[in-house]
């Protein structure tokens, strides 16, 4: 491959950072490139690398629209140690709770099986059922609750259960899919 010669021969970096402290492989993973993360990939760009708000490649690959599984998978794959599935971004965001806020259920759906914790807490005290409740993602919270029926009871900010925090927050279809499945 051409381009490959020319960036191992250039003396580029291919970690370098640019504006915001973004890497070429969160640039590519953001705008669902997947040929170009492969390339990266490849290359042994960092997976692990965040920007200036501490962001990694998978948290903006999860706020795609269609989950962009390709990249997901791509980049889950090149993290030996996993730890980008819990890598929390500057407001605590993990990648699971972000594809919970965006309404990605693909990317939820594939989070979770590669280990993502359902548990994890950004850093108002919410869990990603949270973010899926205060976003009104009812199928998300619907796989959730599949997934782990203790979520109906989770605690988040102030103590609040999803579904009263969909109460509170006049979610009425997160409301629904909370009572549902018994929600207290």
């Amino acid at each position: 491959m051409k381009l490959r010669c020319v960036k191992l021969h250039s003396g580029a970096k291919i970690d370098k950072p640019a504006k915001k402290g973004q890497t070429a492989l969160i640039v590519a993973a953001s705008e669902g490139h997947l040929e170009t993360v492969n390339l990266l990939l490849d290359l042994g760009a960092d997976v692990d690398l965040e920007d200036d708000l501490e962001k990694t490649a998978l948290h903006y690959a999860v706020k795609k629209e269609g989950g962009q599984l390709s990249i997901l998978e791509a980049l889950v794959t090149s993290d030996r140690d996993k730890s980008t599935l819990s890598a929390q971004d500057a407001h605590g965001m993990t990648p699971l709770h972000m594809a919970a806020e965006a309404g990605n259920l693909a990317a939820v759906e594939f989070l979770v099986e590669a280990g993502a914790s359902l548990m994890s807490k950004n850093f108002m005290d919410n869990m990603p059922i949270h973010c899926a409740v205060e976003a009104e993602h009812p199928e998300i919270i619907k796989y959730f609750l599949k997934t782990n029926r203790s979520l109906i009871n989770a605690s988040g900010l102030d103590d609040l259960k999803p579904l009263v925090l969909a109460c509170q927050n006049d979610k009425p279809k997160a409301a629904e899919a909370l009572l549902k499945y018994g929600g207290a």
